[in-house]
């Protein structure tokens, strides 16, 4: 699970926004890679430091035993080996682990490419669904502003699954439609912000509502914000 840095939500890994407030969350993948870089780097560099410990002491055992067969010169170069081989393991599976990570990573990060970037290279033709129909609720301002929203919902051509459950669906989709806009302000449906709402609303409906997680694309046919008149 991944944990906003600002609200304090929990989301499945790999959602680049948080479900609750939108705030993006590749800062944390961000930080993790750094954080195994560092943790890489920090091995490595104590490996060396000990590997050349231990092979300095090596020489001089080995030297030593030259000159006179010493028993406790021996058990030096046996321990020696052993740390050189400790040494070895340690950072073999040090580089294992963060490799493992780091492609666990980029998989969810292009898995989550692939989802919320439609458009990346050719532009694929959708089918969409249009039964959730006109939308209007208020927002959470104080004075509150009516929006009314025609939302539709894109899935690959002949993706027969999501296109069933949309369908079945349709009512619970209506009611996260007026919840999810009932509970933004005003400032937050504004047009230099619909390229975030459609990708949050991508990410909600794909991870709670819909199991085939098939949906592509979110088009506004409308999205008119307008703020109510105060009664004299």
């Amino acid at each position: 699970m991944m944990i906003c840095p600002k609200c304090g939500h929990e989301s499945n890994d790999g959602i680049k926004f948080c479900t609750k407030c939108g705030e993006n969350l590749a800062v944390i993948e961000t930080a993790a890679r750094k954080k195994a870089t560092i943790s890489l780097i920090l091995g490595i560099a104590g490996f060396l430091l000990g590997g050349t410990l231990s092979v300095i002491g090596l020489v001089f055992g080995i030297k030593s035993i030259k000159r006179k067969k010493n028993f406790v010169a021996i058990a030096g170069i046996i321990l020696n080996i052993l740390q050189l081989l400790f040494f070895a393991i340690v950072i073999t599976v040090t580089i294992s682990t963060i490799v493992v990570h780091m492609t666990r990573s980029n998989t969810r990060a292009q898995t989550l490419t692939d989802q919320i970037s439609p458009y990346i290279g050719q532009t694929p033709i959708l089918q969409w669904f249009t039964d959730i129909g006109q939308i209007t609720t208020q927002t959470r301002d104080i004075p509150a502003h009516t929006v009314t929203i025609i939302m539709q919902l894109g899935y690959d051509m002949g993706d027969t699954a999501t296109s069933s459950e949309l369908f079945s669906r349709q009512h619970e989709l209506r009611d996260f439609t007026r919840r999810y806009f009932g509970q933004r302000a005003a400032a937050e449906l504004r047009p230099e912000n619909e390229a975030r709402l459609r990708r949050e609303i991508m990410e909600i409906l794909n991870t709670r509502y819909i199991n085939s997680a098939g949906i592509r694309n979110i088009a506004f046919e409308r999205l008119d914000v307008f703020e109510l008149e105060q009664e004299d």
